[in-house]
């Protein structure tokens, strides 16, 4: 990839190099374990997934029937991976089931144009499952409320952090969101197993968890 052509926020992402979860076990990460479960409930198709890392999880899919493809600003050794910068739009059909897109869009600086084009990939009626930091995290709150930096929001390579009303309404306009579930609250089941419980607390008050994690299905019409 010509990094002259790079947009500024996929040139600091690709200057921080590869995600630091890439050695979190997947049953044991925040994020993939339960995206896992959605994706388990769902016939194996055609899905992609933006800002894929090592593609690691693509390559769990593949083993389970998934035709996989995965794109990254970061060059990856994987055959089924591009090198692509997700904050202009792909050149691919809109052929996928399902589009993943786990803590990428706190990355883009258009969010609107992401979105669109996580649509623009999917099948009519495909699925959209999509995860990023929440701002407002319980956490975040007792933080900010002392004066302390709060958690996500200040790394050089987050250009947008979000709080639910906002991302709710971002969404909408190209999807109808069927599921919002939470990470967990206060900390992970990476860290121990006692977490589970502040795990499935993540489900029930997503907006005081430390991610969203949403589900939400491809509009016929776009709103607005």
């Amino acid at each position: 990839m010509d990094e002259n052509k790079l947009s500024d926020a996929a040139r600091i992402n690709l200057e921080h190099g590869e995600w630091g979860e890439e050695d979190i076990p997947l049953d044991k990460h925040s994020l993939y374990r339960k995206i896992d479960a959605t994706m388990r409930a769902i016939r194996p198709g055609k899905v992609i997934e933006l800002g894929c890392g090592s593609g690691r999880y693509l390559h769990a899919l593949h083993e389970r029937g998934w035709d996989v493809l995965g794109v990254d600003v970061v060059s990856q050794t994987a055959d089924y991976i591009m090198i692509a910068d997700l904050s202009q739009p792909l050149a691919l059909a809109p052929e996928f089931d399902v589009v993943i897109s786990a803590e990428t869009i706190e990355h883009i600086v258009d969010t609107d144009r992401f979105l669109r084009s996580c649509a623009a990939l999917l099948k009519p009626g495909g699925l959209l499952i999509l995860t990023t930091p929440n701002l407002l995290f319980g956490v975040n709150r007792l933080r900010m409320l002392f004066g302390l930096r709060p958690a996500f929001a200040y790394a050089d390579f987050h250009v947008r952090m979000f709080v639910w009303a906002d991302l709710k309404e971002k969404l909408e306009r190209y999807f109808i969101i069927e599921r919002v579930r939470g990470s967990h609250v206060l900390i992970g089941v990476r860290r121990t197993n006692l977490a589970e419980a502040f795990s499935r607390l993540g489900d029930w008050l997503p907006t005081l968890s430390a991610h969203f994690i949403v589900v939400a299905r491809k509009r016929t019409v776009v709103v607005g």
